[in-house]
């Protein structure tokens, strides 16, 4: 069987753990390559640094559950007070602080989630490697280079 047009790869979080299951098996259904259906256990609708996210794993069809715990990660929890958002100025100065190395909760909760974004894109082979991919790419550099590109594009976007 061949995989949905419209399936391909998802991270997908949840903010409502009731819909959490029927979501993925729409997704399931709908014969999504890949998916991860995230919600954590304080509510959130992505891989928290807070406590465990449940996850359920859409693959060739069918569903499996499997929990996040921020630690076995090399993630220290940490309230979710200390990534609360604030003006957009505020966001991307910590976006742009985040891309450049910084060690702080907003780092860690970026990088929990863009692993499971690697993993789920087929780029790492599970999410221990997808975060040590996301980890390497704030590093190295690669990620505020990424940025700076997409900034660019943008700005002679609007130009022309």
């Amino acid at each position: 069987m061949q995989p949905h047009p419209q399936g391909g790869k998802q991270l997908l979080g949840v903010s409502d753990r009731r819909y959490q299951e029927t979501i993925a098996e729409a997704l399931a259904g709908l014969d999504c390559e890949h998916a991860l259906v995230v919600t954590a256990d304080d509510g959130l609708d992505e891989i928290s640094i807070a406590g465990p996210t449940r996850v359920i794993e859409v693959r060739d069809g069918g569903t499996s559950e499997w929990f996040v715990d921020p630690g076995e990660l090399g993630i220290a929890e940490a309230p979710l007070e200390t990534i609360a958002g604030g003006e957009p100025e505020e966001n991307a100065a910590t976006a742009r602080a985040v891309l450049a190395g910084e060690h702080s909760p907003a780092a860690d909760i970026a990088v929990l989630n863009a692993g499971a974004a690697i993993y789920v894109g087929g780029a790492a082979d599970d999410l221990t490697a997808g975060v040590d991919a996301a980890r390497e790419a704030i590093d190295s550099g690669a990620a505020a280079t990424v940025l700076r590109e997409l900034v660019a594009m943008r700005g002679a976007g609007q130009d022309g």
